[in-house]
């Protein structure tokens, strides 16, 4: 889950002082960088070690000298710095460029140039369609949830980061993008023309017997004023009498969005707490001003995750809500962004979070009260479950 300076959270506050930080991207000496790039005595295994700058200069001659093809020396030096994290193996830390960060900003403030489909990295490494926009380029061309991306403009997506795949599609030089996929055993090409997205990432029904629902597909920027008005709606407008709200697929978001929604509808209290690696903790409470009082069941799944789970652990604690589905994804980690002088980015996992009661659910993930492993049935299973309460 990613960070950002917020002032929502009326009762947020700090434990401890010193450097932990939550939400605030900061600006990184520049020193840091030159030590990076100088030589200076120390462990030959390090980074920054004699010996290390050494090799890395060694590489560069010979590349200089006998490489057959074209050298793009921003592009070695921008992979260089991605090597660098990556050798910590965690999948959620990692180094942008300048241009790759504003595409993560535009997706988490929910306005963006697309083709409005949300793309998700799988395990087995490949990239998978988990959601579409309505009404957007990739819904009007007949993209689905679970198409495969085979290729984008011809280049093959095989390898490649969710990043990579994400600013191919976003970046691409002309309007009009060819994306190859795999539907069960078809490959399917389509020419899809970008457009602005307006990401709706909060969708809404009145179902049968007075049951409002709601689906969150992601905890953007915007999402807490939509799921306010959406709220607004069922309650005051058509009389929702119960509440079903669907978080399965929901990849996740911002720390400040997951603590304003909570804040909608939690009791006076805890809604979750950070912990650094020297025990620095740092707190999330809801005013309670809001607090929900109809029946409610949330619905999770496998692919439910780190800002979803804060959503689901905190209701589940408080005993607000039902929980129907699988096992949610089990991404318990926050990350922050540290801004580089020459405005290229450092994501990185600095924090374990926890529920209410005090629950680590990374690696783990939260067990729904009632398991619906059928995807068909799930929903079918929220609505029994909701009218018992």
């Amino acid at each position: 889950m990613d960070n950002e300076e917020y002032t929502e959270v009326k009762k947020s506050r700090r434990k401890t002082a010193g450097a932990f930080i939550l939400g605030v991207i900061v600006a990184l000496a520049a020193g840091i960088l030159i030590n990076l790039v100088h030589a200076r005595s120390g462990s030959p295994d390090t980074p920054h070690s004699r010996e290390s700058i050494q090799k890395i200069q060694a590489i560069e001659d010979v590349i200089a000298d006998k490489y057959m093809g074209e050298v793009d020396n921003q592009k070695l030096t921008d992979y260089m710095m991605l090597g660098l994290v990556s050798g910590l193996e965690d999948p959620y830390s990692t180094y942008y460029t300048e241009k790759e960060y504003e595409m993560v900003q535009q997706n988490q403030n929910g306005v963006f140039k697309g083709i409005g489909a949300t793309i998700t990295l799988r395990e087995e490494g490949y990239h998978e369609i988990t959601d579409i926009i309505p009404g957007s380029p990739a819904e009007k061309v007949g993209l689905a949830a679970g198409d495969i991306i085979l290729s984008v403009d011809g280049a093959p997506c095989a390898g490649l980061t969710l990043t990579e795949v994400v600013y191919s599609i976003r970046y691409s030089e002309d309007d009009v993008v060819t994306i190859v996929v795999k539907r069960g055993d078809e490959e399917l090409s389509y020419d899809i023309t970008k457009d602005y997205i307006n990401d709706i990432s909060v969708r809404y029904e009145m179902l049968d017997d007075n049951i409002g629902y709601l689906r969150l597909t992601a905890f953007n920027g915007n999402t807490p004023e939509q799921f306010a008005d959406a709220m607004k709606d069922l309650l005051k407008v058509q009389k929702a009498e119960r509440l079903i709200i669907d978080l399965r697929g929901n990849p996740g978001g911002l720390l400040s969005s997951v603590c304003d929604i909570c804040n909608q509808i939690l009791p006076e209290g805890l809604i979750c707490y950070a912990e650094d690696k020297k025990g620095n903790r740092e707190e999330y409470y809801s005013d309670g001003e809001n607090e929900l009082k109809l029946p409610c069941v949330v619905l999770i799944n496998g692919d439910s995750a780190s800002a979803a789970e804060i959503f689901s652990g905190a209701v589940q604690d408080y005993g607000k809500a039902v929980l129907v589905g699988t096992t949610s994804f089990g991404k318990g980690i926050i990350q922050n962004a540290y801004k580089l002088y020459d405005g290229s980015v450092l994501k990185l996992t600095i924090a374990h979070y926890y529920t209410p009661n005090g629950r680590d659910i990374h690696g783990v993930g939260i067990e729904p009260d009632v398991t619906e492993e059928d995807p068909e049935k799930q929903l079918d299973a929220a609505i029994r479950e909701v009218k018992k309460l």
